[in-house]
């Protein structure tokens, strides 16, 4: 572990977690209290703290007196840019509601500028770079008509998710979903389910809908598993929500047992407090004694975002994720058929069919991964590669 690693752990460890040592996993070996600080590379900081939408979390009366000169300005500057695009964004948030509401659908949103609120007071805390909508399946489709007509662009139509992507005036994207969960997943959770249990959040000016606490730890874990948890920030909500007990633990337990993502919790959890010493609630830390399935996975999952700057995933380093984190094996089989016939955009963008026939993409998928393994294969075995 080096120095500059673990003093981005310490710089961002939330209220309630250790900012001292790490556990063995986690220890660098040096005293970084007398000395090794000179070991850390501040350029190189500066680039996970941004790559890692971290910026946001750093409290500026943690930074060490031995910072170079223009780190504190730097940050400073980060934080104000990410508090403004959090403002601009929650606006956006409001508008998009505002023509929904128009229509009469109803919308949830989540992650952006309600998860920031939730987990720190403020929309500016958390980097992000969008809105994201939940609307129920049957409300899709005149939700997209509703944005459209006034006047948002649509830029992206089919994603694995089941959302599209919208680009208002400004230049804000919104991403309408009709799933919370990917939808390859065995399980999901019902929209009208997660709209009786919701809560709400003042983001400024006025109440908007939110997920439930149990709801939000979940798909918090769920979102961060599925994209093998590039971003520290993610782990740093997680840890924030953990450590400041937001959701109550049995609730958490019960709603994940129920739709089949038990693992991808615990592994969220396990990582929590591997990273961020936030120790998990008890059913976990039962759950997790002697778990190699779910430590083995954790520990693959650290040593790759200690590899350095937020890397997103590859195609095949997701799937190798989520089979693993699905424990029985008839999810899996669920899981594997879906990957294999659920269309991408990739997918519908290679073949232009008329509505009608958008059921065939299903068909066009498998003969695409066909394709691609086959060409793999192939490079794989030439005597050039």
């Amino acid at each position: 572990m080096s120095a500059t690693w673990e003093r981005v752990r310490r710089l961002t460890a939330p209220d309630g977690a250790e900012r001292g040592g790490a556990d063995g996993d986690l220890s660098s070996g040096e005293d970084l209290s007398s000395g090794a600080e000179t070991s850390v590379d501040w350029d190189r900081l500066r680039t996970l703290l941004r790559s890692h939408g971290l910026c946001g979390y750093v409290d500026g009366e943690s930074v060490p007196p031995e910072e170079p000169a223009g780190f504190g300005e730097w940050l400073d500057e980060a934080k104000r840019a990410q508090t403004m695009r959090g403002l601009g964004l929650t606006e956006t948030l409001y508008d998009a509601r505002a023509v929904l509401d128009g229509a009469g659908v109803e919308s949830l949103p989540y992650k952006g500028p309600v998860a920031s609120v939730v987990a720190y007071g403020d929309v500016g805390t958390r980097a992000y770079g969008d809105v994201d909508l939940l609307v129920s399946p049957e409300d899709f489709g005149p939700a997209r008509k509703s944005l459209v007509e006034a006047g948002y662009e649509q830029v992206e139509r089919l994603r694995g998710l089941g959302e599209v992507a919208l680009r208002d005036e400004r230049g804000h994207v919104v991403d309408l979903h009709r799933s919370i969960l990917p939808r390859y997943l065995p399980h999901s959770l019902r929209f009208d389910e997660v709209w009786e249990r919701r809560s709400r959040v003042d983001l400024g000016n006025g109440e908007v809908p939110a997920l439930d606490p149990a709801d939000r730890v979940v798909v918090n874990c769920v979102h961060g598993t599925k994209h093998c948890w590039y971003r520290l920030a993610w782990l740093r909500d997680l840890a924030a929500l953990v450590a400041t007990e937001h959701a109550d633990p049995e609730r958490v337990r019960e709603r994940a047992t129920a739709v089949g993502c038990r693992r991808q919790v615990l592994v969220g959890l396990w990582l929590a407090d591997a990273v961020y010493d936030v120790s998990p609630p008890a059913w976990a830390e039962t759950a997790l004694s002697g778990n190699m399935g779910v430590t083995a996975l954790g520990e693959g999952l650290l040593a790759r975002l200690r590899d350095g700057e937020a890397r997103p995933p590859s195609d095949r380093e997701q799937f190798r994720t989520q089979w693993r984190a699905l424990s029985d094996w008839s999810d899996r089989a669920v899981y594997a058929t879906r990957v294999a016939t659920i269309p991408s955009e990739a997918d519908v963008e290679s073949v232009s069919l008329p509505p009608p026939l958008s059921p065939v993409y299903r068909a066009v998928r498998p003969v695409r991964l066909a394709v691609r393994y086959a060409r793999s294969r192939s490079r794989a075995i030439s005597p050039d590669g």
